[in-house]
């Protein structure tokens, strides 16, 4: 276990361990020398860890008695888009700030969590998307939006995600209207549509598609297009190592930014609005 002695160590929980973000997580939190890990949390089981290993955890029945017992600084959570508003409750209870990474989230969760972090004075820090490289997509086609009217996202994640379409997408789409101050892209639509919903979900006029398919990991591609010519801008995500760098700068950042905080450009661009 990383640096549980080290009194300048941040003390994270991890909510959701036991999932492919968690599992990678905590080896990540293992072996960073700024953080210790203190507990998992996960459908099985609520530990506390000691000092000298997961061997020696202490389980317990609720969250309220783990947060309790271990003392976190912060909890980071990959879990389930249901799971996060209580957790948030519970992490405010205990000056516990948090940062999440849940797909899913709706926009009536985003407002208890804003509500919960402004009530309690805890920092929320919510990631759509924690990679470095889809803040800087985001950020790239924000500006692009303003000078094309045409935009369409096709989004690519692993069979497995529960969520469509994802939280990135949204996020992107969104952060796009922003750009335009709310103002709806042209969604080109054909005389006859030969398949019902082959033109994709729509966002403000963004043609949002969603692929689902084994042998992919998360993949975002946007294309603007204006009157005789196209942008297209495209990232890929081939481990979820990529993720990493952006989780564990927000859980240095969350501690000093009581409120809801949305997405990672506010990190890595404080000058831009969120």
């Amino acid at each position: 276990m990383a640096n549980d002695d080290a009194p300048s160590a941040i003390r994270i929980a991890v909510h959701g361990a036991t999932g492919r973000m968690g599992r990678v997580l905590t080896h990540v939190i293992d072996r960073a020398e700024d953080m210790a890990l203190v507990a998992t949390m996960s459908r099985r089981s609520r530990r506390a860890l000691q000092p000298n290993g997961v061997d020696d955890a202490r389980e317990h029945d609720d969250i309220d008695s783990l947060l309790k017992d271990a003392c976190p600084d912060v909890v980071i959570d990959f879990s389930v888009s249901d799971a996060v508003v209580p957790l948030a409750a519970a992490a405010a209870r205990h000056g516990v700030h948090l940062v999440t990474g849940t797909s899913g989230l709706s926009p009536s969760d985003r407002d208890g969590l804003s509500r919960i972090a402004s009530e309690s004075g805890i920092g929320i820090m919510v990631g759509p998307n924690f990679s470095l490289g889809a803040a800087v997509l985001e950020r790239a086609v924000a500006e692009a939006g303003r000078h094309f009217d045409h935009a369409e996202i096709i989004e690519m994640h692993h069979a497995g995600k529960a969520d469509a379409p994802s939280g990135s997408a949204m996020a992107t789409a969104r952060a796009m209207l922003d750009a335009r101050g709310g103002r709806a892209f042209q969604n080109a639509e054909p005389r006859a549509l030969n398949v019902a919903g082959v033109r994709g979900g729509d966002i403000g006029g963004v043609a949002v598609h969603s692929v689902r398919m084994p042998g992919l990991m998360a993949h975002q591609q946007v294309i603007l297009g204006g009157p005789g010519e196209t942008l297209t801008l495209r990232h890929d995500v081939i481990d979820r190592e990529s993720y990493m760098p952006g989780v564990l700068l927000a859980a240095r950042a969350v501690r000093s930014r009581p409120g809801l905080t949305y997405g990672l450009g506010a990190l890595l661009w404080p000058e831009q609005p969120e």
